[in-house]
């Protein structure tokens, strides 16, 4: 391979430990000054925008990857479409504003017009993006991205502690959206002109039209519990529900899920390949999921309830039990979307489509059963509906590729299952010293493990040579 991912995971290492202190810095610091109906309100306004943005789903992003050569035609195409789409969905959310007014806060109802507008900044500067994931400059965007997110926090936590809450969160969002789209048009050399081409467009359109119906199907699968919890329990509840989930999904944001958005560039580029070029890539970035995942949501778990009790106020104190019940869903979420990305590299998209119908049924159905017995049961309700997906997807790839899965999933899980059982049948009757040895011992039995497994990843597979 031309593309080494320990090699470009070596030079993103310093920009991530970067943006993981910002992550934990906003995640305590915010919660000092918005209050978790506040929170709340800004996850609703999220859910509608996501649900209101129905022309969104057509999106190109895959199609645009899984072709080796792209025209200046298709390039303009793509941009213009995207650009026309998301127009259309800010307009289709001002037509439905007034009608939202009578059935929410008119904060939210705002805040959703806002997030949408984020959404047309984006869709301004996705050809750009996708240029440069395509060339693989991930350390550029990872740097890129760090910088950004210090510089929108430093501006939300300024208006927070003037009083703004709800304002705070989406002035976050439009500043980042908006520095993104600065710093990319000026790096990338590709200029945008306004041209939709029937042909062009017909190129995407194989691809669109799964990748459309996985789309809205996507946003009962991902969006479900926020709308559930806001309708039957109310905002103070889906503020509680969405913290548990920004630090449920911590390590899956900072690494894994990083690395499962470059993989779809690395699959891609070897889906004209064979086989064995393939399945090795496939093995060393799910291998750098599973472990990066378990191991940190291993140690969380260990403090998190000592963490909260420290830095946050008690209208918090609520978020560690839902945590630990949000954590079969944060470490599915990675693997899920990585397993996507390769099957859609290979132009395998219908059993996304059909899995993902029985996931959207499953998790309306599990959902609507636990709602009334509180978030834990939301929170498992949600995780289960995406861990049995993605164990259904994974065994179909793994039919084509025959991908270890003995050597990727068995020792990182029987590690993560006795760490966890030590710690819950101990929970009552131990110190703090007494975690931080647990924590140690898995740590470095995690670390042996991992250092091994890699040394499988230092040479390429001898037919890729």
């Amino acid at each position: 391979m031309n593309f080494s991912l320990q090699a470009s995971a070596s030079r993103i290492f310093l920009w991530q430990r970067a943006n993981h202190a910002i992550y934990l810095a906003r995640n305590i610091l915010l919660a000092l000054y918005i209050t978790p109906a506040e929170f709340g309100d800004f996850a609703i306004a999220l859910n509608l925008a996501t649900y209101i943005a129905i022309f969104g789903t057509l999106e190109f992003r895959t199609a645009f990857f899984t072709t080796k050569e792209l025209t200046p035609e298709q390039l303009r195409a793509q941009w213009s479409a995207e650009v026309t789409l998301s127009a259309l969905t800010l307009i289709l959310g001002l037509l439905l504003s007034p009608w939202l007014a009578t059935t929410r806060a008119g904060g939210i109802v705002t805040a959703m017009l806002c997030l949408l507008v984020v959404n047309l900044i984006e869709a301004s500067f996705s050809t750009h993006l996708y240029l440069l994931e395509k060339d693989l400059r991930f350390p550029f965007i990872t740097a890129l991205y760090t910088v950004v997110n210090l510089v929108s926090f430093i501006v939300c936590l300024a208006l927070a502690i003037m009083g703004w809450g709800l304002g705070a969160l989406v002035a976050d969002r439009l500043i980042a959206a908006s520095a993104k789209w600065f710093v990319l048009g000026r790096k990338s050399d590709w200029r945008p002109q306004f041209q939709i081409e029937l042909r062009s467009l017909l190129h995407y359109w194989s691809s669109i039209r799964v990748l459309f119906l996985n789309g809205l199907l996507g946003k009962v699968l991902f969006g479900f519990d926020i709308y559930a919890i806001g309708k039957w329990i109310g905002s103070e509840a889906n503020g509680i529900y969405a913290m548990a989930m920004k630090w449920a999904m911590l390590p899956m944001e900072l690494g894994a899920g990083f690395l499962a958005i470059m993989a779809l560039s690395l699959y891609s580029r070897q889906s004209h390949d064979n086989m064995e070029t393939f399945r090795a890539s496939y093995t060393e970035v799910t291998f750098y999921i599973v472990r990066f995942c378990l191991a940190i949501a291993v140690l969380m778990t260990i403090f998190m309830s000592d963490f909260f009790r420290v830095f946050y106020r008690n209208d918090w104190q609520a978020v560690p039990a839902i945590f630990c019940a949000l954590l079969p869903y944060a470490m599915f979420r990675p693997l899920y979307q990585n397993v996507c990305q390769a099957l859609q590299a290979r132009k395998i998209l219908w059993p996304i489509f059909w899995v993902m119908v029985v996931q959207s049924i499953l998790v309306v159905a599990l959902i609507l059963l636990s709602i009334s017995s509180g978030l834990v049961c939301v929170a498992l309700a949600a995780g289960a509906a995406l861990g049995l997906g993605y164990i259904a997807l994974e065994l179909h790839l793994h039919r084509s590729a025959r991908h270890p899965l003995v050597f990727l999933f068995a020792a990182p899980l029987v590690l993560a299952a006795l760490a966890a059982a030590t710690h819950l049948l101990m929970a009552h009757n131990s110190g703090f010293g007494v975690r931080v040895g647990l924590a140690a011992a898995y740590g470095a039995i995690a670390a042996w493990e991992w250092w091994s497994g890699r040394r499988r990843f230092s040479k390429p597979p001898a037919s890729a040579s």
